[in-house]
């Protein structure tokens, strides 16, 4: 998901304060932790939600050093969809499900209302090309928009569900495989469910999945 290959989203529904707020916090910390230096686009994380429009299956961006942020597919069909790209099953599945992504931008591609919010939250970004971009795409269409409400609140969540993951990588009580593994094995993945508990903490486990045929 290239910044290039899009424009400024048009208004959906407005984000409030508070979710706006938690969403930059979010981004910053993720930017700041750099998960991508532990996952990957093998290591899809897997997000179960108890409501099946707020499921999820992401990729921390940025391994490659090409964008750095995080996509996800959501809604009842997102892991269904997500594995079988993984597996190199039918693409067009990806046709049918919501996607939503968080990555870095130009300054342009913020709304005038989103910075003059983050400014009077006291958020300072370093360059016009460093501004956290937060776009969604409904089903079967090529054009994006602007996250509402809810999405904004999803995406803060798996932001920090990647850095949570990272930290535990690192720390070694999290065990994945994602470094040499494009180099060596195109058809091995490395996906990490992870559920959000009652107390807000996150809950991982890591599997493994091969490509068919």
């Amino acid at each position: 998901m290239s910044n290039a290959t899009h424009t400024r989203p048009a208004l959906k529904t407005a984000v409030t304060d508070q979710n706006l707020l938690e969403l930059h916090q979010a981004y910053r910390e993720f930017m700041q932790t750099r998960p991508w230096r532990e996952l990957n686009d093998r290591n899809l994380l897997l997000f179960n939600h108890p409501d099946p429009d707020l499921q999820a299956c992401g990729v921390v961006m940025g391994h490659w050093g090409v964008e750095h942020g995080l996509a996800a597919y959501t809604g009842e069909l997102a892991t269904d969809v997500f594995t079988r790209l993984a597996l190199g099953d039918d693409g067009d599945q990806a046709q049918r499900a919501r996607s939503i992504a968080a990555t870095t931008g130009h300054k342009s591609l913020v709304s005038g209302d989103e910075l003059r919010r983050i400014h009077r939250m006291g958020f300072k970004y370093r360059g016009n090309d460093n501004y956290p971009v937060w776009f969604a795409r409904n089903p079967g269409e090529d054009n994006t928009r602007r996250i509402d409400d809810q999405e904004a609140a999803m995406l803060a969540d798996w932001l920090t569900a990647a850095v949570g993951a990272s930290h535990l990588i690192r720390a070694g009580s999290l065990r994945t495989t994602t470094m040499a593994l494009f180099a060596s094995d195109n058809r091995t993945f490395h996906p990490i469910e992870c559920v959000k508990l009652p107390d807000g903490s996150w809950q991982y486990a890591a599997s493994t999945m091969r490509k068919r045929g």
